[in-house]
Order: structure tokens, then sequence, then C-alpha cells
């Protein structure tokens, strides 16, 4: 069995998870909560180191396993801003056997947050450009929803190789938690074309404060040449 190296899909999705001690249902000391923090909690999931295992059952009920390590890199001043490289390093099992490692590098600002394009001059390298980031709010409503980004990554040769579009919205889970999800679509520029779409969908359960609590990741990918849904949790 081989899996898709999901790192490209998930890169980015950093976690600090709150120790967990049930769902928060009592009642009867808490109002229901129906905004939360949308623009702050991003940029401490894209701007902070984090470590996190997450597992799920294959179609073919063998045990996967995804390990995720986000590093903040150096910091660069470059035209009067601020930026800092983030790098993402993905690795997967399939019963205990590796089956593939990927590490992604981005660049983000804050001040405002953004995920932003490589601003360094380089040679025979790939490179990603953020062709559209969008308003991120600081505080939305349960059912709102948004834009994220869009992105294009170039070879070497300065040929277009890959589309990016990630998009975010915000739904319940109980009276005083939530989950703030990206859906990301890669979708891989060959000669002959567009090929399939790799699709990742990626929800981490907050409170009021933007202190996460759980992390759900949903991967539509090609194992052996059929699609399937995989569902990872923490």
């Amino acid at each position: 069995m081989k899996i898709l190296k999901i790192g490209l899909i998930v890169a980015g999705t950093s976690i600090l998870l709150t120790a967990c001690g049930g769902d928060g249902s009592d009642k009867n000391n808490y109002s229901e909560v129906t905004r939360y923090p949308v623009a702050d909690t991003f940029e401490k999931i894209y701007s902070n180191f984090s470590h996190y295992t997450l597992y799920a059952q294959g179609k073919d009920y063998k045990g996967w396993k995804m390990m995720v390590t986000t590093q903040p890199g150096k910091q660069y001043f470059i035209n009067g801003k601020n930026y800092l490289t983030v790098s993402t390093i993905t690795e997967s099992e399939v019963d205990g056997i590796s089956t593939g490692r990927t590490e992604v590098e981005g660049f983000v600002t804050t001040n405002p947050f953004e995920i932003v394009s490589d601003p360094l001059p380089r040679k025979n390298h790939y490179k990603n450009v953020v062709d559209s980031h969008a308003f991120l709010p600081k505080i939305a409503n349960l059912d709102q929803s948004g834009d994220f980004f869009t992105s294009s990554t170039y070879d070497p040769k300065g040929v277009k190789v890959q589309e990016t579009r990630r998009t975010w919205y915000l739904h319940k889970v109980s009276y005083n938690r939530a989950n703030l999800c990206t859906k990301t679509v890669i979708t891989s520029v060959k000669k002959a074309g567009l090929e399939r779409d790799k699709t990742a969908t990626v929800c981490y359960e907050i409170d009021k404060d933007g202190s996460i609590y759980r992390l759900q990741v949903t991967v539509i990918t090609a194992v052996d040449g059929e699609l399937q849904v995989v569902n990872f949790e923490s």
C-alpha cells in the first residue's frame, strides 16, 4: 500500500492543544457562546511550535498514523516588513511502516497576520507565490465562512506546478465550543493537463478564547489507485 504524501495538503496545520477535560457540557454555569476568535487563532496556529500525532483506520482496517511538527525558523526584515519562516514536517505510517515524509517551508507576517509569498531571491528552488489573501475577521459568528488564501507553486524553471485554494468556516460543536475549520484544495498542473484535486479539511475545536482542545483532519486521497476518505483524529 502506498499513501499519498499528505504533508503538502496539511502543511500549516500546527496546533497548540489545551489539556482536555470534558466537552464543557455543564450549562448551569455558562451561557451559550455564538462568537469565536478567528484571526488571532489562525495566527497562533500558523506561527508557533507544535508537535502532534493523529490516528486513523484505513478502508483495509490497517492503522494509519500521521505526525506533524511545525517549527518557526528565521526572521527576515525586507522592504519594511518582518517575515517569519515556518517549516512543517509531516510523517506518515501504516501499521508501523513509514510511508512518507515531507517538509514544507512557508512564510507568514504578523500585525496583521498573513500567509505570504516567499520573499527571498532563490535559484534552483521551488517558489510559492500567494496570489490573494482574504481579510480574516477578528471575531466570527457560528456558521460564518470565507476565503483564506490562494497560491501558486513554481518549479526552478518558473513553470507553475501547483495551485492551492484554502477557505475557512466556523460551526457549532457544543454550547461553548466550535470547530474552526479550513478546507484546502490542491491541484497539480501537468503538461498533459490538470491532475485529480487533492483535498483536506482540518478542524480545530476551540473555545471563546481560541484555546484548542481537539483536532480532526479529513483527507481525500488515492491509495493503490482508489480514492479514499481518511479521517484522522488527535
